[in-house]
């Protein structure tokens, strides 16, 4: 089986009230889990920080800025599905943004499958983008 090593930055904009500061809310793990020969899933694993929370990457257009992972171009995999999420993000509607917002609280999961067309080991690199905000 091939063996794929995942290495991440990143960069999360925190909007707290009016300042906007870089901080460390979340704390993130990342793993792997062979599904078959050429099919691995990628795991994200957010642990954040009492009173924050993180958008949702399906967060409404228009609203809060979703977390996005973004991946180092590779000729070694290709996307298999969309990124999974749990638990289920909470829904609230902002009255700032006008629209429903979903996010997660205390930690959340992403999951991304990909199909491996390399044969030999390989490096995965890439980092995330996306807000996280102080609860009021």
């Amino acid at each position: 089986m091939k063996k794929i090593l995942i290495i991440f930055s990143l960069i999360l904009l925190v909007a707290s009230n009016i300042n906007a500061q870089i901080e460390k809310h979340i704390k993130w793990t990342y793993s792997t889990k062979q599904i078959s020969d050429d099919v691995t899933e990628l795991i994200f694993k957010a642990t954040i920080d009492e009173s924050w929370h993180l958008y949702s990457p399906y967060n409404t257009p228009g609203g809060a800025r979703p977390l996005e992972i973004f991946y180092n171009d590779s000729n070694k995999f290709v996307f298999s599905g969309k990124i999974t999420e749990t638990p289920k993000p909470t829904e609230v509607y902002d009255e700032i943004f006008e629209k429903t917002e979903s996010f997660f609280a205390k930690e959340a999961t992403f999951k991304q499958k990909i199909k491996t067309t390399s044969e030999t080991d390989f490096v995965l690199t890439g980092y995330l983008e996306g807000q996280i905000c102080l609860e009021d």
